[in-house]
């Protein structure tokens, strides 16, 4: 877990995310941005906020 020292010595395009009882809000994930790359399995997966607010996941 990291501490508040530690989350200030992050890089600037690094952040801290919490989740509560397993959930993350979307605003909070793409924060400043439209798009997140998720990493699963040693695969890149981008998940994106179309101009009409939904979500879209793809490979």
């Amino acid at each position: 877990m990291n501490t508040n020292a530690e989350a200030k010595r992050l890089p600037d395009k690094s952040r801290v995310i919490t989740l509560l009882n397993n959930r993350v809000k979307s605003s909070d994930l793409l924060e400043r941005c439209k798009k997140v790359i998720i990493i699963h399995k040693n695969e890149e997966y981008m998940l994106r906020l179309t101009n009409k607010g939904k979500l879209i996941l793809t490979k």
